[in-house]
């Protein structure tokens, strides 16, 4: 439910607002302004992308909406040729949203498949945000499968074949679909652990095991945990050349183990990994470091010059996983890591810590591998504690839920 006083969401047993206090208990009332605001905020879209593309384009009906766009058939004047125009909605036109899909018409424009829509123009100048593509004219599936009752086996594999046939090519340029992927990307398997600093000194730990190799490179201001590498740089005393680190506290030698490199500068972290390359093991990352986005083609590049020199990547979602979306910056941006962290969020309050990754990486940690070449050891006395996992499954339960990044990505553009 939809408080009709705030327009704040409501759960559906509740019988008054846990926001302004208002009386909510009349499900039919609530049922009803939650479809006029539904319908109001369709309307406004509407006429502000009618404002936006008048003379270029005639905007018809309302053919498609999800949770984070609507699309609209229209007819490109110029060209006399119908197009489909997706449009951002005017509550979620801030930072984060229109970055995201800024982004997500870019890498689908880079794509060249007969399965896969192609895109047209993208334009972010006006009042909304909005992307012309080709418009397919005919019956959806949701619409043949109402006609039909059911698909025949034939008919079925033949679309599974398209739809795989695509996402294969998809996969093959490092483009992952976020309706179809799973939750966790880089998660072939996980281990619990009691905090994100061990989550991050874990995946480190693996780094180096998996690489043969010493070097951990991190970015300067980022935090992982309170481990050797987590405070690194964190508060330099001291402004060095990149990449000598700082060690930031008292009792930390860091000086062989660790590089530095300022974080959006792809640039010069090219420069530092290709001059240590043999050495370093992994690259860490925070994909939103504290308060500061990744610049477009940043966390890509990451992803690019660790492959090409045999690094791993590891992602400290330890504050982003689960707040920034549900499968967190790994969904969110669009890039597949090797390793993850994970704490914070994922325990609803309680305390916790995860991380896991690749298979072949996380072999590592078997204890039936204990005592040969290799193996990695980890302990944790509270890790995957049922008191901390019952809270993780229970927050996720309320993650999962339609409409939560939504409205939490929302309360962010208004404050």
């Amino acid at each position: 439910m939809i408080c009709v006083h705030c327009n704040t969401p409501v759960p559906d047993h509740s019988k008054f607002c846990l926001a302004c206090g208002s009386l909510v208990s009349d499900p039919d009332l609530q049922s009803a302004a939650t479809q006029a605001m539904d319908d109001s905020a369709t309307v406004q879209m509407e006429t502000l992308l009618r404002e936006d593309t008048e003379g270029e384009f005639e905007i018809g009906e309302l053919i498609g909406r999800g949770g984070m766009a609507a699309v609209y058939l229209a007819t490109e004047i110029h060209l006399s040729r119908k197009v489909a125009i997706k449009v951002l909605p005017p509550e979620l036109t801030f930072g984060h949203g229109i970055e995201r899909f800024k982004r997500e018409a870019k890498i689908a424009a880079a794509l060249d498949h007969p399965n896969i829509i192609p895109i047209h123009r993208i334009a972010s100048g006006g009042k909304v945000f909005w992307y012309s593509m080709k418009y397919l004219d005919g019956d959806t599936l949701d619409e043949m499968l109402r006609t039909k009752q059911q698909f025949t086996l034939d008919e079925t594999t033949g679309i599974l074949a398209d739809i795989a046939d695509a996402l294969d090519y998809a996969h093959e340029h490092d483009v992952i679909h976020r309706d179809v992927k799973p939750a966790n990307m880089a998660c072939d398997s996980v281990r619990f652990c009691a905090s994100g600093t061990e989550a991050t000194m874990y995946c480190q730990r693996l780094a180096r095991a998996a690489t043969g190799r010493a070097r951990i490179l991190k970015f300067e201001g980022a935090y992982h945990g309170a481990n050797e590498t987590g405070v690194t740089s964190l508060f330099p005393t001291v402004f060095r050349d990149f990449p000598e680190p700082d060690p930031t506290s008292a009792g930390i030698d860091v000086a062989d183990r660790v590089l530095v490199a300022p974080f959006n500068d792809l640039a010069t972290t090219r420069s530092i990994i290709e001059a240590h390359g043999a050495e370093i093991a992994a690259v860490i990352v925070e994909p939103l470091q504290r308060c500061t986005p990744p610049r477009e083609g940043f966390l890509e590049g990451l992803r690019t010059l660790t492959r090409a020199q045999g690094a791993l990547l590891i992602f400290d979602e330890v504050v982003t996983g689960f707040r920034l979306a549900y499968d967190g910056a790994q969904g969110y941006y669009g890039v597949v890591p090797d390793l993850v962290a994970y704490g914070k969020a994922l325990g609803g309050g309680y305390p916790i810590g995860a991380f896991g990754g690749r298979a072949d990486i996380m072999d590592l940690v078997r204890e039936d591998r204990m005592g040969q070449d290799g193996y990695v050891w980890v302990a944790s006395s509270l890790g995957g504690n049922p008191v901390s996992t019952a809270a993780a499954r229970a927050a996720l339960g309320v993650f999962a839920q339609a409409g939560t990044y939504e409205h939490l990505h929302g309360l962010g553009g208004y404050l």
